[in-house]
């Protein structure tokens, strides 16, 4: 939020409201993104269609394979894409 605006109460209001579950619980189902706030996985865990696209189980997604991207060499990366595309 910006400091000083004079609409603290509403900037944060915002922001509440578009953390929250329900929120990240409509936002998942309406456009099939991951929500953020883990409190919305159990609920979605039960929402058909969902529940078969989405890997809501903490314990899957901590075993997944995470990225280091200070390790990626962003333009080498967009380079070999580019090549890619270009065939």
């Amino acid at each position: 939020m910006v400091r000083s605006t004079k609409r603290q109460e509403a900037a944060e209001f915002y922001v509440d409201t578009f953390l929250s579950v329900e929120t990240r619980y409509q936002m998942a189902v309406k456009t099939g993104t991951f929500p953020v706030n883990p409190a919305a996985w159990p609920r979605l865990a039960e929402t058909p269609m969902i529940k078969d696209l989405m890997v809501l189980d903490p314990k899957a997604i901590a075993n997944m394979t995470k990225l280091d991207f200070t390790k990626i060499n962003l333009s080498q990366w967009n380079d070999r894409w580019n090549r890619t595309m270009a065939q």
